[in-house]
């Protein structure tokens, strides 16, 4: 997920894949095995045989029940995800986020339903390529996570940019 997050944000703040680099490091070092790319089933667990299982894989994001949500021009962020996963196999993320100045398979007005630290961040993100936005956000507050120092910089940004919160 890092690669994808420095996709959005950049890497002039906060240089992810670096982060990365520095884990697989820290991990080998270790002596901790990693294994990508494997479904876990109880026969690997079996296999296994670890003094414990703890299942990190991130949080299921909430889908709203609307209707229409199933239509082709509703893209959820797994289908975000899924577009970039194999670039981002073969290309920087700085990079990717370069070509993403030239061409999106996402129209010029988008709503992004879900206005904290994800929702402002891709609204950024968007906004940079020329995309005309509208958050809508069920709580009484947007950018919720962002970092506090960054939080009134980032929604006045947007504010003036354009973007419409509600």
């Amino acid at each position: 997920a890092l690669p994808l997050a420095a996709l959005v944000k950049g890497l002039e703040i906060e240089n992810l894949p670096a982060l990365v680099r520095y884990f697989v490091i820290q991990l080998k070092k270790l002596g901790v095995t990693v294994k990508l790319h494997e479904e876990v089933t109880p026969g690997l667990i079996e296999k296994i045989k670890p003094d414990a299982v703890i299942v990190a894989a991130g949080g299921i994001p909430k889908v709203p029940s609307i209707s229409g949500f199933d239509k082709a021009d509703i893209i959820k962020g797994s289908d975000l995800h899924r577009m970039v996963k194999i670039p981002l196999r073969f290309l920087s993320p700085g990079f990717l986020r370069w070509l993403t100045g030239f061409w999106m398979p996402i129209g010029k007005k988008v709503v992004i339903i879900g206005g904290l630290i994800q929702g402002c961040q891709l609204a950024e993100f968007l906004v940079e390529r020329g995309r005309e936005i509208t958050i809508l956000e069920t709580s009484n507050e947007a950018g919720t996570g962002v970092p506090q120092r960054n939080k009134v910089k980032l929604l006045n940004w947007l504010s003036r940019k354009g973007v419409i919160i509600l």
